[in-house]
Formats: C-alpha cells, sequence, structure tokens
C-alpha cells in the first residue's frame, strides 16, 4: 500500500461510502457517532461491533485489518461490507444476520455492488 491505513482515513472514506447509494438511503450515524480502528488481523478484512447494551462512547464500532486490506479498493470493499452489517443492526435485523447467506444481507450487498461495480459473491 502506498499509505499506511490509519482510522482517519476510514473516518472519511466511510462519510463518502455513507453519502452514496444505498447507503444513503440507510439512515446510517454520522462518522462522529462511531468508533473507527484499524487492527493487524490476519483473520478477517473487517469486523462490525455493536455494544449491546451501549455503554460510554461510541455504540458502533468498525475495524478495518491493515493485512488483509492493501489497496484502496479493497479497504472500500471492506468498509463497504462493514457498514452492510452496520445497517442491518440499525434496522433491527435478529442477530441472524451474522450469516452472509441470509437473505437481508445477500439484498444489501448486491444494491451496494450493483452500485460500486464489485462481485456481491466476493464481497
Amino acid at each position: 500500500m502506498g499509505f499506511p491505513l490509519t482510522p482517519t482515513l476510514v473516518v472519511s472514506m466511510y462519510s463518502m461510502l455513507r453519502d452514496c447509494p444505498p447507503f444513503r438511503g440507510w439512515k446510517l450515524p454520522e462518522a462522529d457517532d462511531i468508533e473507527f480502528r484499524t487492527s493487524r488481523r490476519k483473520d478477517a478484512h473487517g469486523e462490525h461491533i455493536e455494544k449491546t447494551p451501549p455503554t460510554r462512547g461510541a455504540r458502533y464500532t468498525i475495524m478495518v485489518s491493515t493485512e488483509k486490506n492493501g489497496h484502496l479498493n479493497t479497504i472500500l470493499q471492506s468498509l463497504a461490507h462493514e457498514m452492510v452489517h452496520l445497517a442491518q443492526a440499525i434496522a433491527k435485523v435478529p442477530r441472524r444476520y451474522e450469516a452472509h447467506d441470509n437473505l437481508d444481507f445477500v439484498r444489501r450487498a448486491r444494491k451496494v455492488c450493483r452500485v460500486f461495480g464489485w462481485d456481491w459473491r466476493a464481497f
């Protein structure tokens, strides 16, 4: 990667994606209401965490791995994937949504991938 992936860059990418369809119709929180992290995890591109019940600080956390995301497009896809999980949490889709073959996840993923030209099967 030509630049270090930092939480500040992830915040900027989140804000940009949030302004694009289909995300802008999903009532996602402002970036200030989410904790953004990077990690060196090798077992996941990213992760969405919801604190239930909410504790001090942000209710939602989005993590993007610096080890699994080495190019801008990969980072954006990983972040968008976690934003789909965030949208599901806000819409109160039952926790079963963790399964990526869940109909709600597949519908949302297909919408995102159609807009950005990504393969939803790899999403």
